[in-house]
Order: C-alpha cells, then structure tokens, then sequence
C-alpha cells in the first residue's frame, strides 16, 4: 500500500499546531526521508505569517 506522503506531512502539520501527538505509520527509509523533506519545506498555504521558530 502506498502512502499519501503529502496528507500524512499535512496531518503531522495538524498535530503539531494543534499541540497532539499521533503514531506514524509502518514507513520506509525513503519514505520516512520524503516526510521530513515535505515538512521541512515552506508551506504552500497563505497563513506563513503565523509560523513561530523556537
């Protein structure tokens, strides 16, 4: 089964603004590496102004 990479990286983005936390999915090497590149990268949503840096 192939994993939508793109809506698990938007509902991990949920989670995190919304303070809870979740379980991932059983995940390869690669994909596991393709998540952290689909969050590490800047949102395509008109609401950048409200991300914080810690």
């Amino acid at each position: 089964m192939q994993l939508d990479l793109t809506k698990l990286a938007a509902l991990v983005r949920t989670a995190h603004v919304q303070g809870k936390s979740m379980r991932l999915p059983a995940m390869t090497v690669r994909e596991l590496g393709q998540l952290a590149n689909l969050l590490s990268a800047p949102r395509p949503s008109t609401s950048t102004s409200s991300i914080t840096h810690h």
